[in-house]
Parts: structure tokens; sequence; C-alpha cells
């Protein structure tokens, strides 16, 4: 099952999911709460879409959960972007969440590619 696209794209997503959990929690307490949640719900939309992609029919389009996933790590990368532009997180942490970010990228859009195989 490990060298399934989808759960390969899908461990990634945890994995970054969890460093912006990390993350969000690093920024102090009452500075920007609305940020904190903003960064905490586009960490785990990730994940949920993936795990939710499976099309019940044969019409329905399988890149759906794909443009969601995208979307997602859209949201996600402006939110680590934000964050250090308001002074809440220094470069050298949030260019690891970036890189990280963006092999989850690559691997979701090499999902994408699968599945229109």
């Amino acid at each position: 099952m490990s060298d399934n696209p989808r759960f390969r794209a899908w461990q990634e997503a945890q994995k970054l999911a969890m460093d912006a959990h990390r993350f969000a929690n690093s920024i102090p307490m009452g500075k920007s709460a609305d940020l904190q949640n903003q960064l905490r719900r586009a960490a785990n939309s990730l994940p949920d879409h993936l795990s939710e992609g499976r099309p019940v029919s044969e019409e329905e389009a399988p890149g759906k959960f794909i443009s969601d996933s995208i979307g997602s790590l859209e949201e996600l990368e402006t939110l680590f972007y934000l964050s250090g532009r308001m002074g809440y997180g220094k470069p050298d942490r949030i260019q690891p969440a970036i890189a990280k970010l963006r092999k989850v990228k690559s691997s979701v859009f090499a999902l994408r590619k699968s599945l229109l195989e």
C-alpha cells in the first residue's frame, strides 16, 4: 500500500498537518487566535480531502478531491507566508514548512496524474 500514490500523498499530508499545528502553537497566545485557527483548519482539511476522495460512481469526477486538496495547500502556504509577514514566524521555521508543503503538493499532483491515466 505504501507505493500507492494516494496513500503516499495522504501520509505526507498528515505530517504537514502536524507541522502546521506545531507552527500554529508557536504563535504567541492572544496575538492572533484567528490565524492559529485558520492554520489548523487548512492543515486538517488537506488529509481529510485525500481520505474522502473516492468517487461514489463512475460518472463522478475523480479529480474533485484533488482540486480541494490543492486548494487547502494553497491556503496553508498563504497562511505560512502571512504569519511571517506579521512577525509570527521566523524564516528558519517557515521555509522548512513551505518546502514540506511543496513536497506534498508534488505528491498530490502525481496522484492526480495517476488518476487521469
